[in-house]
């Protein structure tokens, strides 16, 4: 709890003020409007297709026109701060049972989780995918991994659930699979 609590607080601006960066503009404007514009294409979704990312245009798409307004990209960034925690709760569980003291392995995982790459992915809306992404791969790895000793046949089930959250990920973003 207190590696959420310490990174809940360090990323506390991002939530309790309204603003929009860099890409945040357009993609709101395209989200609300439904217009193509000169800098992203068509559509947000049709732009991160393209780039092999479906699913995180689906859900920039999806998040920014329920949000609507700069004032309520906050909402956006709290998924994105949420998700950041969440990777910490399982980077720290996954030290504790390699047998890591569990103070050392909060330190890890709030540092880690800490990084300019995840402030970055924070504060801006258009990155809010970028922590599911690596939540979901790392979940992924922990799911093989803890199957790996079991027979074949007790594990396929969850190899497939493995094999399905890897996908998602990377139909999200593919950087973030590096922690699987």
């Amino acid at each position: 709890m207190l590696v959420v609590v310490v990174l809940l607080v360090a990323l506390f601006p991002v939530v309790s003020a309204g603003y929009a960066f860099a890409d945040d503009y357009s993609m709101l404007w395209m989200a609300v409007s439904g217009d193509p514009s000169a800098q992203f294409g068509k559509s947000i979704f049709v732009v991160n297709a393209l780039g092999g990312r479906p699913l995180n245009g689906a859900l920039v798409t999806l998040f920014f026109k329920a949000a609507h307004s700069i004032d309520n990209l906050r909402y956006i960034r709290l998924f994105a701060v949420t998700s950041i925690a969440a990777v910490a709760v399982l980077l720290w569980k996954t030290l504790v049972r390699q047998r890591i003291p569990a103070g050392l392995a909060a330190a890890i995982a709030l540092l880690s989780c800490s990084t300019p790459a995840f402030q970055v992915y924070a504060s801006w809306a258009c990155l809010f995918t970028v922590p599911l992404a690596v939540l979901l791969a790392g979940y992924a790895s922990i799911t093989i991994a803890r199957r790996a000793a079991s027979p074949l046949r007790s594990s396929l089930p969850n190899m497939f659930i493995a094999i399905v959250l890897l996908i998602t990920s990377l139909a999200i973003y593919q950087p973030g699979a590096m922690f699987f």
